[in-house]
């Protein structure tokens, strides 16, 4: 079974995973789909430009199905190429994505005799996979053409033969001392040139994914690991933005529930950490992202698989976040002339307010100093729990995405999308919390087409974050709490019509926000 990490709008937790088990017949009949699909950048075209090709390396775990005589391999579910024979497990693809393009999604189907199977789930795109990819220019490994900036600090990390996984050549060797940090960044800071980096979208795009993956071999579990991901924006034309919502693994600041701490010296795999945990759902850039072992000696540990999980994701409120990048209105002096496109700064996907709360769908979490990193021009943070309006547009480099503002006293917030909503591609909801009293507590349960309760309500934070970070006062500032909630946990199935957050706190006129509400899957 795959395992992911649930954490709170701060930090994660690191577990083990059991990969994804193949079911497929051993012979008659079309194929069982192959599994593991991933794909690496080992090149972008240079000069680097808007339709500068990306050359994507694609392999797999064969078909359980004996007889296959070659693979079939599609991008975004259009068939581009097959392998020559049943025992290729790879392809190369240049002529598919362009350097400003989200990475498409691969999938692989089999063939025997009896014709074509089905095509495979999930992709993984990687950062590091088994050294494939470009030669680090920062530091000695390979990894993907499109994530091969390097921003350690106190961290060496190298290609590594002795202990990689079993049936592999190399795994990633990670050794520092003092807190060290392995922090790969995105290889063009705007997407299109290593040289403008205040300008124009830039970053890995996160459009596709739904969660972070990898394996981890730690030679200690003596000490926490820290994970944090980072926008790209400037401020002052300095600071990176940090985003609201940071992770720790093994202990720390919480342990998932129902999940076992890493075991050392062996593989640990399938580890699957949702990006709402990261504050990265659905968001078009990412910047960089570090893993830090939390000691002041020296650390070991190795990793391979290291990249991000494609899935579905249906944002009921994102604040105005970026979707894709082409406006043309656009005024700024950007390399490509072109602006993010942005969802407006209402409910989305056809669910309409029926709230008893008094809300606001356009508030500026600028002035919510009680959060760690401070949206402002002397800070370096971003203020919602999914991104910036326009990241990395030197002319508002810390506009974070707009959040919900809710007050009463025992009031709800209620959402409804008369028409439904199918539930075939999404089995969690995430959402982030950050209230503004220390006596806090919240229910969530669907609703039918009429507003009427359905199904079980769960109490959040509760089991569903690995951190309860309050509402942070003075000096004790704090993080976005996220929540990550089964849909199987609030009893619904199907169709799902809407959703009740009900303040439970009993505080009088009580004021607390909410940021990027969402629906997400695997697949």
């Amino acid at each position: 079974m795959t395992q992911y990490v649930a954490a709170t709008g701060s930090n994660v937790v690191l577990n083990t995973g059991g990969g994804v088990i193949a079911v497929g017949s051993g012979g008659g009949g079309t194929p069982a789909a192959p599994t593991n699909v991933g794909v690496i950048a080992t090149a972008i075209a240079t000069p680097v430009s808007t339709t500068s090709a990306v050359t994507n390396y694609i392999d797999w775990t064969a078909s359980v199905t004996s007889g296959v005589t070659n693979y079939k391999v599609y991008a975004n579910g259009t068939y581009i190429g097959s392998t020559g024979s049943g025992s290729t497990l790879n392809y190369t693809d240049s002529a598919t994505q362009t350097a400003n393009q989200k990475k498409p999604k691969y999938t692989v189907s089999a063939v025997n005799a009896s014709g074509e199977g089905a095509q495979s789930g999930a992709m993984i795109a990687y950062q590091y996979h088994e050294s494939i990819g470009v030669l680090n220019a920062f530091a000695s490994y390979h990894c993907s053409a499109e994530i091969a900036h390097d921003l350690d600090a106190g961290m060496t990390p190298t290609d590594n033969a002795a202990n990689a996984q079993s049936g592999r050549s190399y795994c990633l060797e990670l050794t520092g001392s003092s807190y060290p940090e392995w922090q790969p960044a995105a290889t063009f800071y705007d997407g299109i040139s290593p040289s403008n980096y205040g300008y124009g979208p830039f970053g890995f795009n996160l459009l596709p994914f739904v969660a972070l993956t990898f394996a981890i071999k730690p030679t200690s579990t003596s000490y926490n690991y820290y994970m944090h991901m980072e926008y790209p924006g400037l401020y002052s034309g300095s600071n990176d933005i940090q985003a609201n919502v940071t992770l720790s693994a093994q202990g720390g600041w919480g342990q998932v529930p129902g999940f076992p701490t890493l075991t050392a010296n062996v593989w640990n795999t399938g580890i699957q950490i949702p990006l709402a945990f990261f504050g990265l759902m659905q968001n078009p850039a990412l910047y960089k992202f570090y893993i830090q072992p939390q000691t002041s000696g020296t650390a070991t540990f190795y990793m391979d698989d290291v990249g991000f999980v494609t899935g579905s994701t249906l944002m009921i409120h994102d604040g105005g976040a970026p979707t894709t990048y082409g406006n043309t209105s656009c005024s700024l002096a950007d390399e490509a002339g072109l602006c993010w496109n942005h969802n407006a700064s209402t409910l989305l996907n056809g669910f309409v307010d029926s709230s008893t709360a008094t809300y606001n769908y356009s508030f500026s979490p600028t002035t919510l100093t009680n959060l760690n990193f401070t949206p402002s021009s002397s800070g370096n943070g971003c203020g919602s729990a999914n991104g910036l309006l326009n990241p990395g547009i030197n002319a508002t480099p810390n506009a974070p995405t707009n959040v919900i503002s809710l007050s009463g006293t025992n009031a709800y917030w209620q959402v409804i999308n008369s028409s439904g909503v199918s539930l075939a591609n999404y089995d969690h909801i995430a959402l982030a919390l950050l209230p503004t009293s220390s006596t806090r507590s919240w229910t969530l349960q669907a609703v039918n087409a009429s507003g009427t309760l359905v199904g079980n309500s769960v109490t959040l934070p509760g089991s569903y974050t690995n951190y309860d970070f309050g509402p942070g006062t003075g000096a004790n500032t704090t993080y976005w709490t996220v929540c990550v909630v089964p849909i199987s946990a609030i009893g619904v199935s199907g169709t799902l019509y809407g959703l009740r957050l009900t303040d439970t706190s009993g505080v009088s006129s009580n004021t607390y926000y909410l940021s990027a509400p969402c629906l997400y899957g695997v697949n």
